[in-house]
């Protein structure tokens, strides 16, 4: 047994215990490793594509755009078609179909607008999705070597406490015999 009334079953316990907490450590060490190269490479292609964007190249801008854009000629089409066929004409008709492609000019130029303001902050943003999660799991293996290392740390004291403790008995027994002996 050993100092304080430590016995030897308890600290095997905390010997098992500091042993599983650098065990989730390791664990969690390879989780984030595997976080971070699951996340970079798409990291590294929407930093690129924003990037593109930001530079306010009209071509990365069009390709950027180009779903929503045709969609909004579709729209476009498919009102001017009503407005041929259900207007006669005339002078209303015909400001009817050049208000649809002025109505089209303005929604596309709003998405170009909008696709490369829109680039600095989704730039900003890249760096605080998926590496976040990583360097979380990266503390939590921290804490958990930290605790760790606090747990094998009272072991060892209490060790040296218990050996400690056995050299002041056979100390203070030696000198008992010795007043024995001298007294003799």
């Amino acid at each position: 047994m050993g100092s304080k009334g430590t016995s030897s079953s308890t600290t095997k316990s905390e010997e098992s215990i500091a042993n599983q907490l650098v065990s989730a450590s390791k664990t969690g060490q390879q989780e984030a490793s595997q976080v971070f190269n699951l996340t970079y490479p798409g990291m590294q292609e929407a930093e690129n594509y924003y990037q593109q964007l930001a530079t306010g190249d009209p071509g990365a801008i069009s390709r950027a755009i180009a779903p929503a854009t045709s969609q909004i000629t579709k729209q476009t089409a498919s009102a001017e078609k009503r407005i041929s066929e259900d207007m006669p004409r005339g002078g209303t008709k015909n400001l009817a179909m050049e208000e649809a492609e002025i109505n089209k000019g303005a929604q596309v130029s709003n998405l170009a607008t909008q696709s490369y303001l829109s680039s600095f902050q989704n730039l900003a943003n890249l760096g605080t999705s998926g590496i976040s999660e990583s360097t979380s799991l990266l503390g939590t293996s921290i804490g958990g070597l930290s605790a760790a290392g606090t747990q094998y740390s009272n072991i060892a004291q209490q060790q040296s406490e218990g050996k400690s403790n056995s050299l002041g008995f056979w100390g203070s027994l030696a000198g008992s015999g010795a007043e024995v002996a001298a007294g003799a």
